[in-house]
């Protein structure tokens, strides 16, 4: 994806906890993951909700592009980023004229509101014990690594 897009859109970097967008604001582009890690989040008060983590290679701002126009997450950088921006405008002629990019960001979608769906099914059945039990298998098995005395996570 990144080849294909890289000569229509531009570079930009964010550093380590810079915001990259807030939730509510208008979305205008398409956000490509070149190095580093993002976080895609809400907030209400002092509680955050963290819908994802995004290494290099995911995308990020679709949403807002292809429905609501404005932005249904807030967008941080978790490590200092590299992104690849691509405009409204461009984005659209990009999906009418390579089918397989509609292809990408349509099973991106699909996946993500299965995980959604994951989601609600487990505040529905699970306790608190089995939320927490669900969630650090799934950061473990994403960033965990083996050191003396157990597993460390490390997402940034």
């Amino acid at each position: 994806m990144l080849n294909r897009i890289s000569k229509f859109a531009s570079f930009h970097n964010f550093r380590r906890g810079e915001r990259i967008f807030s939730e509510d604001s208008s979305g205008e582009c398409l956000y490509v993951l070149v190095s580093g890690r993002v976080k895609i989040y809400t907030s209400a008060g002092s509680r955050t909700k963290t819908f994802a983590l995004l290494d290099p290679g995911d995308f990020f701002g679709e949403m807002a592009l292809l429905g609501e126009p404005t932005r249904s997450a807030s967008a941080r950088a978790l490590l200092d980023t590299e992104l690849l921006v691509l405009e409204r405008k461009d984005f659209h002629k990009f999906l009418k004229a390579d089918p397989g990019l509609s292809l990408t960001v349509l099973k991106t979608l699909c996946s993500r509101l299965r995980r959604a769906d994951m989601e609600i099914e487990m505040l529905s059945f699970q306790n608190v014990i089995g939320r927490t039990a669900i969630t650090l298998t799934e950061l473990e098995a994403k960033y965990g690594r083996q050191v003396a005395g157990g597993i460390l996570i490390d997402a940034g």
